[in-house]
């Protein structure tokens, strides 16, 4: 599986639980949530090393103008 995009080793924060993994996205949308060690092929790679990722989360504090 080729993805457009993968974000590995973030914090990857669900509604039940926080794990740390990788996210394959491809054509805007999450396609693959697994370990970081098996993570697909893909074109380009983004490391959330220490910080946590929250799929589809926009943060209301930023204010665009």
């Amino acid at each position: 599986m080729a993805l457009d995009l993968v974000i590995k080793n973030g914090k990857v924060v669900t509604p039940f639980y926080v794990m740390k993994a990788s996210i394959g996205i491809s054509d805007g949308k999450i396609v693959w949530l697994g370990e970081n060690s098996v993570s697909p092929s893909t074109e380009q790679t983004i490391d959330a090393e220490g910080k946590h990722v929250i799929p589809g989360c926009i943060d209301v504090h930023v204010h665009f103008r």
